[in-house]
Order: C-alpha cells, then structure tokens, then sequence
C-alpha cells in the first residue's frame, strides 16, 4: 500500500547526491502522498502498461487494476508486448493509436468498456 511502487525506486536513489534528504521525507514524499488515486476514479479510465516497464511494473500495475476494480473504478488495462516505460508512450506505440481513438470515442458521448470482472 502506502507509499506505493514509486517510492521504493526513488528510494534507491537516496544514497547520492540528487536528493537532499529522502524521498520519503519532505515536499517530495507529501506531494507523492497526494498523487496517489486510492479511492475509486470516478470516470473513466484508459490504462496502458508496457510489459517490459521496470519502472512500474507489471505485476505491480496488475495488481493496482485489481484494487481499482474492486474499489468500482471503470478501467481499460491494456498490456503492451515488449514495450517498457518510455516506449509504450512513443509516437509509434500501438498505445497512443489505441489512446487517441479511446479519447475521441469519450468525447463523442460512448460508452466505455471496463475489463474489470
């Protein structure tokens, strides 16, 4: 749970210089406190993850979908093959086709299809 996938990585970055003090302390760690949706997303949401990403990871994002379906939030969770972190949100990833069409079709009144349950 708290403080979620993002904070044992920064974690690991304490022991250098980047970091004046950890990441779990601070402006840093009460902003991260805050950006983390714990409660049911009350709209719609599109979810792509790259099977590849070490930087959240898939197990990690599966097992977020699963709280966040349980919780009632409408979820699209999509995996992408051997895309990582920074390809999956390239220009030719499949996932932002995948996003631009997904977007227009919420604009344009459909209804979304959750892959919860």
């Amino acid at each position: 749970d708290w403080p979620g996938p993002l904070l044992p990585w920064l974690r690991s970055l304490d022991s250098g210089p980047t970091w004046a003090q950890p990441a779990t302390q601070g402006v840093l760690a009460t902003r991260l406190a805050t950006n983390r949706p714990d409660g049911r997303i009350p709209v719609p949401v599109l979810l792509a993850q790259g099977a590849s990403d070490q930087v959240i990871t898939k197990d990690v994002q599966d097992q977020y979908v699963a709280e966040q379906c349980r919780r009632g939030s409408d979820i699209d969770y999509r995996v992408y093959g051997e895309l990582d972190h920074d390809t999956v949100i390239a220009a030719d990833s499949p996932a932002v086709s995948d996003l631009l069409a997904w977007t227009a079709d919420r604009f344009a009144g459909l209804p979304s299809s959750s892959n919860c349950g």
